[in-house]
């Protein structure tokens, strides 16, 4: 797989998806900082591109990186498309990780307003309402058991 990122990159320097495989080959190595380098340049070949800003929030989560940054890695994604299912559900994560049940609220409204056309699309925003219901439930109960 490196050498044929290698390759596509010696090909093209600019080539988004192959500058994002890139970043994830070095984020398995370790380099987080050479990953999202990577990541960024891949943002500025497509700017316009939600998946660069998909992919430095997975970086960033998967090296522990600060909540701050991973949230404003997915808000970038849907500045860019505010659509994109999986840059609102990765925030919508993000707040119910830290019990921001009013930001869950607002951003769950805004994926209800996203109309949902492809079956896969359909899948995972039914998964999604599964997942944020079993936390809110879980917050609910851990939130009447702290007073």
């Amino acid at each position: 797989a490196a050498t044929a990122v290698q390759q596509a990159l010696a090909a093209d320097p600019t080539n988004m998806e192959a500058r994002l495989a890139h970043a994830q080959l070095l984020a398995t190595g370790g380099d987080v900082p050479g990953a999202l380098a990577d990541v960024a340049s891949a943002a500025k070949a497509q700017p316009d591109s939600v998946r660069p800003y998909l992919v430095k929030a997975k970086l960033l989560e998967e090296s522990r990186g600060a909540v701050s940054d991973i949230a404003a890695a997915y808000r970038d994604g849907l500045s860019r498309d505010p659509r994109n299912t999986q840059a609102r559900l990765g925030l919508i994560s993000l707040h119910v990780r830290n019990r921001e049940m009013d930001a869950v609220a607002e951003q769950v409204a805004k994926l209800r307003e996203i109309e949902v056309k492809t079956d896969q699309a359909k899948d995972e925003f039914i998964g999604a309402q599964c997942w944020i219901t079993l936390y809110w439930g879980e917050f609910m109960k851990s939130s009447a058991t702290a007073f």
